[in-house]
């Protein structure tokens, strides 16, 4: 996983850690992206359901828990708005962005 250090990284810097079902969702959903970018045009029909065989779990709770994840980044970001505004844009601090939008924008930067 040539991008992992670089996730967590960011994950850790908005106090996520492996105690949070979407820290390895996330990473995972990054590593599938590097495997095949398209992935992200389809994220319930494809990424969900490879991290979901991957965890031995079901897509619903995939995205469950990556949005309860990224809910709290957001709670979180605040305290290095910086951070926050250089990965996910100038706009981020007014709404949380989609999963997908996440995805889209977590990868561009970490990539």
């Amino acid at each position: 996983m040539k991008y992992e250090a670089a996730v967590k990284h960011v994950l850790n810097e908005f106090e996520i850690g492996r105690n949070y079902a979407g820290y390895d969702y996330i990473i995972d959903g990054i590593h599938f992206m590097e495997m095949d970018e398209s992935s992200i045009r389809h994220i319930t029909k494809t990424l969900y359901i490879d991290i979901a065989k991957k965890h031995n779990t079901t897509s619903i709770c995939v995205e469950r828990n990556i949005r309860t994840t990224i809910e709290i980044m957001w709670r979180n970001g605040t305290k290095d708005a910086e951070l926050m505004i250089r990965i996910f844009g100038s706009g981020c601090m007014d709404q949380r962005p989609s999963n997908t939008r996440f995805f889209e924008l977590l990868y561009e930067y970490v990539v």
